[in-house]
């Protein structure tokens, strides 16, 4: 005689029978999520290297360079003044990558100099700034070479015989660059002129290698004006200097 199960052990059964999960569907589920997830990275991935081949992507990622002349700092009609005797020409590269500017200084460049009727001058791999020694009155033609970073300037050099270039319309500039105690170039500080008769306080700030360069200045070279360095807002400097400098300040405190 076949033994009869009990009803409730049969209840229980078909109960786990209904509620069981389908082997086949949870497999199913699980790979639609892995396909989703799949699809998701590839449109990430492709807006990625649609970026990076981007034309303003690869243009960003290019350093970019400008040559600037810093010195001599008086200008006029786009003729550099100096006067006769030692002129320093000064120049310094801006780099521009990834929408950031920044300048550097001390970049080697050959220098030309160039006058009618006499021989040109060659200066090679100066680094940053040239000193043109017993310039005579005229006029002349300097290039500066960037030859590492592929760019070059050349500027027009007046050279008067006075040494008061720019005392008729009392126009002078004020150079130089400042180290903290230690010899370090300070970037960022402020530098401000005041006791220029008749005229508003004039101020800069000094570029990542130390060095400042303010002009126009209405006053006349040989005239004296104090001079305010701060750090910060703070006053490390107060001393009087002649134009045109250069200064060379060092901070004691």
């Amino acid at each position: 005689m076949a033994r009869s199960q009990h009803p409730q052990v049969n209840k229980k059964r078909s109960k786990q029978r209904s509620t069981g999960a389908d082997p086949s569907t949870a497999k199913s589920g699980t790979d639609k999520e892995k396909k989703n997830a799949l699809g998701l990275w590839k449109i990430i991935v492709g807006a990625l290297v649609a970026l990076v081949l981007s034309a303003g992507f690869i243009s960003a990622a290019i350093p970019k360079y400008k040559i600037r002349i810093t010195a001599p700092a008086l200008k006029k009609d786009n003729v550099y003044q100096a006067h006769t005797g030692s002129v320093t020409i000064r120049w310094m590269i801006s780099k521009e990558q990834w929408f950031r500017e920044v300048d550097v200084a001390g970049v080697k460049a050959n220098v030309t100099l160039k006058k009618s009727g006499e021989d040109d001058k060659h200066f090679r791999e100066s680094a940053g700034e040239v000193t043109l020694n017993l310039l005579q009155a005229g006029t002349y033609e300097v290039g500066v070479d960037a030859f590492e970073q592929g760019r070059s300037e050349t500027i027009a050099l007046e050279v008067s015989a006075s040494t008061s270039v720019g005392a008729d319309d009392r126009s002078s500039y004020f150079r130089g660059s400042v180290e903290d105690k230690n010899g370090k170039p300070v970037d960022g500080a402020e530098v401000e002129l005041t006791e220029i008769l008749g005229q508003p306080v004039l101020k800069t700030t000094t570029t990542n290698d130390g060095g400042f360069n303010i002009s126009p200045i209405p006053a006349r070279i040989g005239d004296r004006v104090r001079v305010i360095v701060r750090v910060n807002g703070v006053e490390k400097y107060n001393q009087y200097w002649t134009l045109p400098g250069p200064a060379d300040i060092k901070l004691e405190k």
